[in-house]
């Protein structure tokens, strides 16, 4: 799931059942100044969610969860580095951890 957001609020998302392992990422396209591209992308994480992989190219990252305790709703925030400019960029999305 790629999610699109205006970068200032952030999206919640559908609930994600603990025993699975999600897909998630950002496009990051609208925020980056012509000829910029990501350089590095990180993944903050509460402690109860597992990164089970991530990924980036110039303009899109991706990352693969698991875990999360049901009833606990989650923050996860995607923080980017790009070049040539040296931006720190910030999105997040939300969701709430339960059985589908």
């Amino acid at each position: 799931m790629t999610i699109y957001s205006d970068g200032l609020s952030i999206v919640t998302l559908t609930p994600k059942d603990p025993d699975d392992t999600d897909s998630y990422g950002f496009d990051w396209s609208d925020r980056l100044l012509t000829g910029e591209t990501i350089s590095v992308s990180a993944w903050v994480l509460p402690d109860d969610l597992t990164e089970a992989d991530s990924s980036n190219d110039t303009t899109q990252t991706s990352i693969k969860l698991s875990g999360g305790v049901a009833g606990n709703m989650y923050t996860v925030t995607n923080r980017i580095t790009t070049t040539p400019n040296g931006h720190q960029l910030d999105r997040s999305f939300k969701f709430y951890c339960g059985d589908k």
